[in-house]
């Protein structure tokens, strides 16, 4: 503005000449028109002053349009400054709204190493209460300056602290209690304090209401502590998603528990698998050689039990295989291991036990099993066992001592059923 001020001055000088050479007063609105152009831009719409002034007016009216010139150019200047103020305002103002959520994202995506942390150590837990440990730890973590943590365990005489992290406030047995029967989140605010209550289920459909989920009770509650200005929606994300992978963790370890479970027992009887009974029966056989202690060795086999079944029906046969376990288990003595070896037979190990008291045993179980009843609205239908038995001989191996007493088994049968045959 300062060189277009020059530049009109210039311009009313030269027309205040006019006396002087006409092109001098041409020039000096060339220049005028260039620089202002150049340099003012939009004040320089003022350049077409000098040429209104020569159509008509003179050097007054020239300095009046450059004045006038110079101060809307003024006014513009101001204008512009204002606005760029204020665009520097709202510029500053959204960097810090964006600085904000940007350290915002950053502390959440700092958890989602303390969740994958999480899930490996849950891959590694056994039972129900390291499971509870982990999230309890977890959750303290994720949201920081939090006062406590605790992980609440269903129970059959109701919910039972199983692992504790800080020294918070405990939050009431009711909203335990409410969290685990509706299976929903409950937030509970008190003066400078918010208490987070979540269930660990591994199901996320039951919590969305899906009638044939509905009936699927959490497994437990995750309770944390914390002052109130440390609680937002992704603190409360955070939380959720530790208190689902709490679920998972637990449903993890029902499912290893009843695989384990199914592996070594019997599903019909809950006595030993065969497969189960077999290792016990090697292990024993090493230790009773190393200690050079007796080890007995009975096999029971059902009489007739095909007959059984195709008279009363299988579940009548399920619920008499069931007496027969009933019988065993109730006669037995004590670290004797009872196993299911088959379909209708059943096998006996009596560590440190000679052939007389294997005897007895046989004898005893036979008894308890003549005296069952399997369906108790039918008393006359019962059943029987034939028992053989064979004591460990010296260099004799597993295989071989269940071989002898399986085929003393059947000698009973071949003699009439119902009793005991010593190998």
């Amino acid at each position: 503005m300062v060189v277009a001020g020059v530049c009109g001055s210039a311009a009313a000088t030269a027309l205040g000449l006019w006396a002087g050479p006409w092109w001098i007063g041409l020039a000096a609105t060339a220049a005028w028109l260039l620089v202002t152009v150049s340099v003012a831009r939009v004040a320089g719409l003022s350049a077409l002053l000098p040429a209104l002034a020569l159509a008509g007016g003179g050097a007054g009216a020239l300095a009046a349009w450059t004045a006038a010139g110079l101060a809307g150019g003024l006014l513009l200047v101001r204008a512009d400054v204002d606005r760029r103020r204020r665009i520097g305002r709202a510029d500053r103002r959204r960097l810090r709204t964006l600085e904000i959520e940007r350290e915002t994202l950053d502390r959440h995506l700092a958890r989602y190493p303390l969740l994958l942390d999480a899930s490996l150590d849950l891959a590694s837990a056994r039972d129900p209460d390291q499971v509870a440990a982990t999230i309890s730890a977890a959750a303290r973590k994720l949201l920081v300056g939090s006062l406590a943590s605790r992980v609440y365990l269903a129970a059959d005489n109701g919910p039972r602290l199983a692992a504790g992290d800080g020294d918070g406030p405990e939050p009431d047995t009711d909203a335990i209690a409410f969290v685990l029967a509706e299976a929903r989140p409950l937030v509970r605010r008190a003066p400078g304090l918010a208490q987070v209550l979540l269930p660990l289920r591994a199901d996320r459909r039951a919590q969305q209401g899906i009638p044939e989920r509905r009936g699927e009770a959490p497994r437990g509650v995750l309770a944390v502590a914390a002052p109130v200005g440390h609680l937002d929606d992704l603190d409360l994300d955070a939380l959720a998603a530790a208190a689902r992978l709490g679920g998972l963790g637990l449903a993890a370890v029902d499912l290893v528990a009843q695989a384990r479970a199914l592996a070594l027992t019997d599903d019909l009887t809950g006595l030993l698998g065969a497969h189960e009974f077999h290792r016990r029966l090697d292990e024993q056989t090493a230790q009773s050689r190393r200690r050079g202690e007796p080890l007995a060795l009975l096999a029971c086999d059902m009489d007739h039990l095909k007959r059984y079944n195709d008279a009363h029906g299988h579940p009548a046969g399920d619920r008499a295989l069931l007496a027969v376990a009933r019988a065993i288990i109730a006669t037995v003595p004590s670290g004797a291991l009872a196993s299911r070896s088959g379909g209708e037979e059943f096998a006996i190990l009596l560590p440190g036990a000679g052939p007389d008291e294997a005897r007895r045993v046989g004898e005893a179980v036979c008894a308890a099993v003549r005296a069952e009843h399997p369906e108790p609205d039918r008393p006359e239908r019962r059943v029987s066992v034939s028992v053989g038995v064979a004591v460990l001989a010296p260099g004799e191996g597993p295989r071989d001592l269940f071989a002898r007493a399986d085929a003393a088994c059947y000698q009973g049968k071949r003699d009439g059923r119902d009793r005991v045959v010593v190998a």
